[in-house]
């Protein structure tokens, strides 16, 4: 491993404490296995000890260094990393560019690259298409325009509407490269999409919850054009938020790729002092622009590939372009392979910055807010003297894309109750029902399936203890969104309003049918319509208080809350859920498929 300079050693949290005050909020019974796992170690580039220069993420910290060592182009043999034990070693590639960039067709011709040692070995072949591409070719003396198609139908990518990002969501695509090690690259939807600044925030913000989820990231790779106009579009909207996401130690992992570069003979062309440029005036020289880190490909071979299977004939000139595109993009590809083996993984769960807060909340709301209103079930059971019973939450996964529209909904008995019980709709098979739905403010969704259970098991709470939970809890939540508001980061500042609004709004659609007995719904709707007050008093509290919590003050509630189990086990059923959908969607690539001896 490449030897990475460092400033301070991140210090440790502050100590958590829990008032004991506080009743403990009912849960399903735990078998005698089933332990709470401590909270992780975190490590930080902010809030650091008195002597330290470390600095927030985001802002300038002392540039780093990397040994000048030249990369010798050689088999690829990768640094031995921890594992689980018979498990391979996952190198994370997250590949990040504008819409039409060439991400997905360097995938293509990446896969290929493995599969054959020349052009014409490809040709002859069967070359292989992982994604489908779909391109108009100006052929023959009389400039002829034919529409190539290669590759099978895929649902993720759409080539109907020109402008917008053909890749629809983050696809995994796997490369086993041997019993040891296995390689991840990470599609993306294209950052300036034609919809409009509000898809890009949605993609960037799909992008960074879904390399939330991994353990850890080798590269993350900036795809360019050498000659690109809208790189100011690109570097604002996409790269800064994927600073603000990192700290400083993620910079020496950030690498730069530009994409059709035959036209500029192999180099950066006019993006390359433009970029530097950029990085100069928006105070992030830290990040390393060097050749070492700075590759160029140009995946027109494998377009050549496709427009051979359809039959489609070049003079000997436009071959050898095409050869000398393959050899050198080959070339190029084994550098930038060999440079990835010897960056540090970036931990992403041992490093904090404000934009992982938020993307930690988001992940918390729903199960905080449902967490709140079984305190409210429960309170309100006490009130009525139903004390032999108390109502208990039950959370499963989901494989797919659900929301509030396309779920199923119905309404349940709950003992004194009714509530809104959202299933998985029955889907045929291949299709996604999710991805039809129109985004609106009636939008939510769905990670996990959340049911309640009313038992005859008693809480053995007073009523004034259901009531002072209730306040804490709520308290400890307007504490996160009063964060996220000083951070004026370009995110929800408030992910809990619209989650409490939904269920107001189930509370009062169920008092409007005329056959239940709904009088207990409608004293819980009133409690759910005080608590915009409620939040309002929290709100002010805390600005008067002037709290600007650090992130480790900030993380010490958001572990202290995620300890509760009934959180706790809604959070790793998401997690669990996200799994799922993570691995629904990655195409594995296995091992005799790759026949260069690269990796042997």
């Amino acid at each position: 491993m490449a030897d990475r300079p460092t400033h301070s050693t991140p210090r440790s949290p502050p100590a958590k404490t829990r008032s004991h005050s506080e009743p403990p909020i009912p849960s399903p019974k735990r078998s005698k296995s089933e332990k709470s796992s401590p909270p992780s170690k975190r490590k930080l580039a902010e809030s650091p000890p008195p002597q330290s220069k470390r600095k927030l993420a985001g802002t300038p910290p002392p540039t780093f260094k990397r040994k000048q060592t030249e990369t010798p182009l050689e088999p690829i043999i990768p640094q031995p990393l921890p594992s689980p034990k018979g498990s391979p070693v996952e190198i994370n590639v997250l590949l990040l560019g504008e819409t039409g960039v060439g991400k997905s067709t360097f995938i293509n011709a990446f896969v290929n690259y493995l599969k054959f040692d020349t052009l014409q070995q490809a040709e002859h072949g069967e070359p292989v298409v992982l994604i489908p591409v779909s391109f108009l070719l100006t052929v023959g003396d009389r400039f002829d325009e034919v529409i190539v198609n290669f590759g099978d139908v895929d649902s993720n990518e759409d080539h109907a509407h020109q402008g917008q990002s053909v890749t629809q969501h983050c696809k995994s695509y796997v490369f086993d490269l041997n019993s040891r090690f296995r390689l991840r690259l990470i599609d993306t939807p294209g950052i300036g999409d034609t919809r409009g600044l509000n898809q890009d925030a949605k993609n960037i913000d799909h992008i960074l919850n879904y390399i939330n989820s991994l353990p850890h990231l080798n590269a993350i790779c900036l795809l360019l054009k050498p000659n690109a106009s809208r790189l100011n579009v690109f570097f604002r909207s996409c790269v800064q938020q994927l600073i603000t996401y990192l700290t400083p130690e993620g910079y020496n992992n950030i690498v730069f790729c530009f994409t059709n570069a035959r036209e500029t003979f192999y180099a950066p062309g006019d993006t390359g002092p433009l970029l530097r440029r950029m990085l100069n005036d928006e105070h992030l020289n830290a990040i390393p622009f060097k050749k070492e880190n700075t590759f160029c490909f140009d995946s027109e071979s494998f377009r050549y590939l496709a427009a051979r299977k359809s039959r489609i004939d070049f003079d000997e000139d436009q071959k050898q372009e095409y050869f000398n595109s393959w050899n050198i993009s080959v070339k190029e590809s084994m550098r930038l392979l060999n440079f990835i083996q010897r960056c540090e993984q970036y931990r992403l769960e041992e490093w904090l910055s404000p934009r992982k807060a938020a993307l930690d909340i988001s992940m918390l709301a729903v199960p905080l807010m449902e967490t709140l209103r079984l305190i409210l079930y429960n309170t309100k059971l006490t009130e009525a003297n139903l004390n032999a019973n108390q109502v208990v939450l039950n959370s499963d996964p989901i494989a797919i894309d659900m929301c509030t529209r396309c779920a199923q909904a119905n309404i349940v008995e709950l003992g004194p109750f009714w509530y809104t019980q959202y299933r998985s709709p029955v889907l045929r098979t291949g299709t996604n029902q999710h991805r039809h739905c129109p985004t609106d403010g009636k939008h939510f969704f769905i990670e996990s399936i959340v049911t309640y259970e009313f038992i005859g098991r008693p809480a053995g709470l007073k009523i004034e203890q259901w009531q002072s939970s209730f306040r804490n809890f709520l308290l400890k939540c307007d504490r996160l969104a009063h964060y996220l508001r000083q951070q004026k980061l370009p995110v929800q500042n408030d992910p809990f309003q619209s989650i409490l609004e939904r269920f107001l709004e189930e509370e009062q659609q169920i008092s409007k049918i005329r056959n239940i007995d709904s009088a207990a719904n409608r004293r819980l709707c009133e409690v759910l319509n005080s608590i915009k007050r409620i939040r309002q008093e929290n709100s002010q509290q805390l600005f008067v208080a002037n709290e600007n919590l650090s992130i480790f003050e900030l993380y010490a509630i958001i572990d202290e809350l995620t300890a509760i189990q009934t959180v706790k086990k809604q959070v790793d059923i998401i997690k669990t859920s996200r799994q799922l959908k993570m691995v629904e969607n990655e195409l594995i690539i296995p091992a005799n498929l790759i026949k260069t001896r690269l990796f042997a």
